[in-house]
């Protein structure tokens, strides 16, 4: 299997300036043996918010898993 796809997240600071907030691997994965199933994000707002104190969107348990 090839490596896991990195996901990058940036947001904003309290000045507004862009910053980074994450750059790391998917936080979760599903891998069946011959597919892998990487989550990427979940929302339910549009325009997603995304403050640089937000916790990990993917622990809200939301996903297909």
């Amino acid at each position: 299997m090839s490596a896991p796809p990195r996901r990058i997240v940036t947001g904003h600071d309290a000045a507004g300036q862009s910053v980074v907030l994450s750059d790391a691997p998917t936080p979760k994965t599903l891998d069946i043996g011959s597919a892998a199933f990487h989550e990427m994000w979940i929302t339910d707002r549009m325009p997603v918010p995304i403050a640089a104190g937000e916790p990990e969107p993917t622990d809200a348990g939301q996903g297909v898993w």
